[in-house]
């Protein structure tokens, strides 16, 4: 029941409609993973693109960032990602949020009113756009403090950033904005190993966390160094 909740956001229709298509599986005891499953209802999809759709094509990618995010997030946040600027991006929340394709909660941030409706967005970004996004959303997060390791790690590896078998970053090395107001010595970042240089100026469990990150982006098998 709590992942049913966590899905539908409380909203008894969507409830409704996840607990109809679950009752299609015939299955007699549900987990977790048969919500997943059973993915988005239709009559929510039809009703989120509807009025994504009606937002100006110029300002969506701020919703396809919400989704790409997928968690409550600040104005500043899902505008960076969007990639819309700073003017723009706020024109363009206005014009979800007046559309209803996203919503403010209690403590000022943004997002979906309803997760599974992030889902069916989601679903619908262009796959060269949907990289650039998470590629833009792992640079926003790296600034959190504390590091969100785990979304960090789903954010690269969606932006394609590490190789299959996660031995190292493809395409050039990357290195994570310093935070505002402070810089960043230019050889602090090995983008293979970051922690062999950078270690120092972490605090305890650095490399604890970082592995974890890693791992959950790549499985549980330890990555080679060759």
């Amino acid at each position: 029941m709590a992942r049913l909740h966590e899905r539908s956001g409380g909203v008894a229709r969507v409830v409704t409609d996840l607990l109809s298509a679950l009752r299609d599986t015939g299955r007699q005891r549900i987990t977790p993973a048969d919500v997943d499953a059973v993915g988005v209802p239709v009559r929510l999809g039809q009703l989120v693109l509807g009025r994504v759709a009606g937002i100006s094509p110029a300002r969506r990618p701020l919703v396809w960032a919400a989704a790409v995010l997928a968690e409550p997030v600040t104005a500043d946040e899902i505008v960076e990602v969007s990639g819309l600027g700073r003017l723009a991006g706020r024109a363009a929340l206005l014009s979800a949020l007046s559309a209803a394709a996203l919503v403010e909660t209690a403590d000022g941030r943004y997002t979906f009113a309803v997760p599974l409706a992030g889902a069916a967005v989601y679903a619908v970004v262009p796959g060269p756009v949907r990289q650039e996004l998470h590629g833009r959303a792992a640079d926003v997060l790296v600034r959190r403090q504390p590091v969100p390791w785990t979304s960090l790690a789903r954010h690269h590896r969606a932006a394609g950033r590490v190789r299959a078998g996660c031995g190292r970053w493809s395409g050039p090395p990357w290195r994570p904005p310093a935070p505002a107001g402070t810089t960043r010595p230019s050889n602090c970042w090995n983008a293979r190993w970051p922690h062999r240089r950078c270690r120092r100026r972490r605090g305890p469990g650095w490399r604890r966390s970082w592995r974890a990150a890693r791992w959950s982006a790549c499985g549980p098998t330890r990555p080679s160094r060759s």
